[in-house]
């Protein structure tokens, strides 16, 4: 988690490893409470949220089918990032977003 302590100034906290139900306001107000000051913004990753909220899944809980490898192997992730190129990410997203919104989306991007 950062906090900006000014203008363009950030801090780092170090928490605990985030778990499901954890209360994500609790954990803020620990690590961070003595240094906030008024008009701070806290930000929280969007995986710690998930985590928090029970709603991550393991791998082995997702099944991968062919759509979503041959998918994934077409992904060209930006540097440094392997974004929806790994299966079981792109599993989730077909899964979530729906088969159809997919591949109009690949037919529109191509």
């Amino acid at each position: 988690m950062c906090t900006s302590t000014g203008p363009d100034q950030r801090a780092v906290a170090q928490t605990e490893w985030i778990r499901p139900g954890n209360d994500l306001g609790a954990v803020m107000v620990e690590h961070l409470g003595a240094s906030l000051q008024p008009g701070d913004v806290v930000i929280v990753s969007e995986k710690a949220v998930i985590i928090s909220n029970g709603l991550g899944l393991s791998v082995e809980q997702v099944k991968v089918g062919r759509l979503a490898r041959w998918l994934a192997a077409a992904v060209r992730p930006a540097e440094g990032s392997r974004g929806l190129s790994i299966p079981e990410k792109m599993a989730c997203v077909l899964q979530e977003a729906g088969v159809v919104r997919i591949l109009s989306a690949t037919l529109v991007a191509g």
